[in-house]
């Protein structure tokens, strides 16, 4: 159990901009990253294979359940494809590095996108 003090909850509070009584948000959040990396952690390559990651996220997401029915995904898989062999070839990267560096930009361009 983690033990934080009046002055320590004052400045998580006044960091994450939300008031004293929102601090039980802070330890919540905490929580879920904690388990989110002790799954990631302790999930091999092989597992990691076997899992149907369009499915899992298509629980919370249902748009990935659906999309392929109206968006043309050869296309944008042409457009992808380009680029993550052009990442390969710049950076001398490897398939796997490839999408995990264009996954993140994408992420960070949606980020900024959505921050205005």
């Amino acid at each position: 159990m983690v033990l934080i003090n009046l002055e320590q909850t004052k400045k998580l509070a006044i960091l994450f901009n939300v008031s004293i009584d929102q601090r039980y948000i802070l330890v919540n959040f905490d929580f879920q990253i904690n388990k989110i990396k002790e799954a990631i952690d302790s999930t091999d390559e092989k597992t990691q294979e076997r899992i149907d990651w369009t499915k899992m996220w298509g629980s919370k997401y249902p748009i990935l359940n659906v999309y392929q029915q109206f968006v043309d995904t050869s296309f944008y898989g042409n457009i992808l494809d380009k680029l993550l062999t052009q990442l390969k070839h710049d950076y001398n990267l490897n398939d796997v590095d490839a999408l995990l560096v264009l996954k993140d930009i994408m992420a960070n361009v949606y980020k900024r996108k959505k921050r205005g």
